[in-house]
């Protein structure tokens, strides 16, 4: 909602140090409160304070949109649908706020249970907000929840394109690339993620299947290691996302590891191989601009860029799944941790 706040008192038409009328006054007043109360979760409160502003002028959109938004929030889906519907169908309804209807009328609707027609608001609204990351997030979590999960794919990465700090879409296209058993491109969307994001539980999340995902291919026999070739259509010549090569290198490295150590996979899964295996796993991405793929032209060249402007012992340290050695040498190293923050915050996505 506090993204919300500052447009919304634009919107009213309201600026500081200029003499507005006492009616305006109070509606902007009435505004700040209730997203005040929003934030706060009272949200009972916050519907009060917007209907107080619509019982002084009807036609006051930001306010209506704020009422939609309580109502999603208190679960009164079928009240924030039929805000939303009339909203759109208004004409003096803003562009900047419009999409912001349409997301709002699909969370209902697939919070509702009609994911179908969800689906298809989304839809219309993206026809209209094509740079609309929320639209693209959104569609994908309903895609997602509907176990559509190509569909979400694409969804997401339109998402991380147009808002490339977005944690909610490298988040989710992460786990979307774990259910199509797509090994790598997990790989490098949770690592992204982790880039922005090291703190609370969907990075615990990640960070505890980073390492799996490193030797995931490997199976631990009385007499040696089988190594398993998945996640690429090898009856499709020239595949997008081919990362068969670097997983057959990440799984030979692992294997010799292995033997140098004399000590299972699995025991040291979160130590020496996990390290190993993404330092290898930077190097290898150097043939990227040979590759074709979203994962290959997206993530690959910022984790090859990463490397090669000496940030991987650092970053090594944002996903380590030891947080607690991990959290001490950051503090250890806060001058290492600011300059690669400042390079990933400058970094130039295409």
């Amino acid at each position: 909602m506090k993204n919300f706040a500052s447009f919304l008192l634009v919107s009213l038409g309201i600026s500081l140090g200029i003499a507005q009328p006492t009616s305006t006054v109070n509606q902007r007043y009435l505004l700040e409160k209730g997203i005040e109360l929003f934030d706060a979760g009272n949200y009972a409160e916050a519907k009060q304070q917007f209907e107080q502003i619509l019982a002084l002028d009807k036609r006051n959109v930001p306010a209506l949109f704020e009422l939609a938004h309580t109502y999603e929030a208190m679960g009164n889906y079928k009240k924030a649908i039929s805000i939303c519907k009339k909203a759109i169908k208004r004409q003096e309804v803003k562009t900047s706020i419009l999409s912001n209807f349409y997301v709002i009328y699909g969370n209902s609707l697939d919070k509702n249970g009609s994911v179908k027609k969800a689906c298809k608001v989304y839809e219309k609204g993206i026809a209209q907000f094509p740079d609309y990351y929320l639209l693209h997030f959104n569609l994908g979590i309903a895609y997602l929840g509907n176990k559509q999960y190509q569909e979400a794919k694409q969804q997401f990465y339109k998402t991380v394109q147009v808002k490339p700090d977005h944690l909610g879409g490298h988040y989710y296209l992460s786990m979307v690339a774990r259910k199509l058993n797509q090994r790598i491109p997990a790989v490098l969307a949770g690592a992204r993620y982790l880039s922005l994001d090291i703190d609370g539980q969907r990075a615990d999340n990640v960070r505890a299947v980073l390492p799996n995902l490193l030797v995931k291919n490997l199976e631990e026999l009385e007499d040696g290691v089988s190594i398993l070739l998945s996640g690429v259509d090898l009856t499709e010549e020239n595949p997008a996302d081919n990362f068969m090569a670097i997983e057959l290198m990440l799984d030979l490295n692992t294997v010799k590891l292995k033997e140098e150590r004399g000590r299972s996979i699995r025991k040291d899964i979160h130590g020496p191989y996990f390290k190993g295996n993404f330092t290898l796993f930077c190097q290898l991405l150097d043939n990227y601009k040979q590759q074709h793929g979203f994962f290959w032209e997206y993530y690959a060249p910022f984790f090859y860029s990463l490397n090669a402007n000496n940030h991987l012992d650092t970053f090594l340290h944002f996903i380590s799944p030891d947080r607690t050695q991990s959290k001490e040498w950051m503090k250890q190293h806060e001058d290492k941790v600011a300059a690669f923050l400042q390079w990933s915050e400058e970094y130039e996505w295409d």
